[in-house]
């Protein structure tokens, strides 16, 4: 795939990356890891995160991941959206494309590329809630991101 710039009148190719695709070998491998978890040790009482992260939520994290959290369904979710990589002077960069799907009858007339980064400590995750949305124009609008 080419993504040009008009401005600068230069092309960078990217290639399609399914980085999230975990196969069942890597979950089965991940929930044994988690069920050899070494027993933790008790936060110092009052200490909060002053030194770490404390112990007693870092052992609800893991019990969460290994009896509850579905790791196919997250999968399939980060997924859903085309994602790619790119090397931009000599940083290679993750990104996905989420584009309005087209529609038989719609009256959708201008759709507005807009690029949106998140933060450190963050993810793309942030934006999955709103994407949809942003790609349905509001009621009586013909615009959409």
């Amino acid at each position: 795939m080419q993504h040009c710039s008009l401005e600068v009148k230069t092309c960078i190719a990217s290639k399609a990356f399914s980085g999230f695709l975990l196969h069942e070998r890597v979950i089965q491998s991940l929930y044994m890891k988690l069920e050899r978890t070494l027993p933790f040790e008790s936060s110092m009482p009052g200490a909060k995160h002053h030194y770490g992260i404390n112990t007693n939520l870092l052992k609800e994290i893991v019990d969460f991941w290994r009896t509850e959290y579905d790791w196919k369904e997250r999968m399939e979710l980060l997924l859903h959206y085309q994602q790619f990589k790119v090397r931009v002077q000599g940083l290679m960069i993750h990104f996905q494309i989420a584009r309005p799907p087209r529609r038989e009858g719609s009256n959708l007339r201008i759709r507005v590329p807009l690029l949106m980064l998140h933060g450190w400590p963050g993810s793309v995750w942030e934006f999955y809630e709103i994407m949809n949305e942003m790609m349905s124009p509001a009621r009586g609008h013909q615009i959409c991101f």
